[in-house]
């Protein structure tokens, strides 16, 4: 699929650049019969390579010759354009028809190699930046680092919500884990956005709750931070945030009875977890940029 998007965008970047060719100064018609053929090649060999992987076959070979002649004529047009005619702009779009025609039998290529070697089935669990883990390790990677770092905050933010033995106490690894960002300057962003959003939005929850508890304030808080919350989300988190923070703590506790207390004290823990997550992105292996920001 991959290779098809590929394809289709460098033949609708060839037909614009031999029409922009043919407006100013034609190619002779011998080059125009090389680019045919080698595009009807290549789309044989692309369709050959379709039938084969639809049948597990081998995969036909590419097109090598009508290839090289192509790219001949390409540099023998090229060359004329530029020593008799003095025509750069005609020389470099020939050249561009042919690197496109190139990259198209790459991208060809590179899927008949999948289908050669076949798919195997199976778990892929790379380290972040795509690089072996013990690289990884000795040399400090930024994802590296962040990773540990999460887990590390985590850790400490699950063993204080056991200690606590507060009914509500996920919140507060729950903020840590959404706080914690790659980057200190981030994770500001995040905490600042999260405990404004939380702070409004759970002392709302804490009123309507506290002038008409039961279930049917519940449904109506419910609904309306679903409708607000997913419509406000892509414009900005702390929207988000503000909305999510009744729907989600009252679905949550939904299966009992939740007074204006719980908001009071969803506000404390948000306000944990955001200091948590900002110690950690401070303290535990903090990026060079750090020091260098006044």
């Amino acid at each position: 699929t991959e290779t098809l998007d590929r394809v289709m965008g460098e033949i609708v970047a060839s037909r614009s650049l031999l029409a922009a060719l043919d407006r100013d100064v034609p190619p002779p018609d011998d080059w125009h019969g090389e680019r045919r053929v080698v595009m009807a090649a290549l789309g044989g060999w692309l369709r050959g390579l379709g039938g084969a992987v639809g049948a597990g076959r081998t995969p036909p070979p590419g097109p090598a010759a009508e290839l090289d002649r192509f790219v001949r004529a390409c540099e023998q047009v090229r060359r004329e354009r530029v020593e008799s005619r003095h025509d750069i702009i005609g020389a470099a779009l020939v050249l561009q028809v042919r690197r496109s025609v190139e990259r198209i039998a790459d991208a060809v290529e590179d899927a008949a190699g999948i289908a050669v070697r076949g798919l195997k089935a199976g778990f892929d669990l790379p380290f972040p930046g795509g690089r072996p883990w013990h690289v990884q390790v000795t040399t400090g990677s930024p994802g590296l680092r962040h990773a540990a770092r999460v887990g590390v905050a985590i850790v400490v933010a699950m063993a204080l919500q056991s200690g606590l033995r507060q009914p509500y106490g996920y919140w507060l690894p729950i903020t840590v884990m959404f706080c914690l960002r790659d980057s200190y300057g981030g994770t500001v962003e995040r905490v600042v956005k999260r405990v404004g959003g939380a702070t409004v939005g759970a002392t709302g929850a804490a009123v309507a709750l506290a002038i008409a508890p039961g279930e049917a304030t519940l449904m109506v808080l419910v609904f309306a931070g679903a409708a607000i919350g997913f419509a406000l989300q892509p414009v900005n988190h702390a929207w988000w945030i503000t909305f999510a923070t009744p729907l989600t703590m009252l679905l949550i506790d939904f299966t009992r009875p939740l007074t204006w207390q719980a908001a009071g004290w969803r506000i404390a823990l948000t306000l944990a977890g955001a200091v948590l997550a900002l110690a950690a992105a401070r303290a535990l292996w903090p990026t060079g940029a750090l020091r260098t920001v006044p």
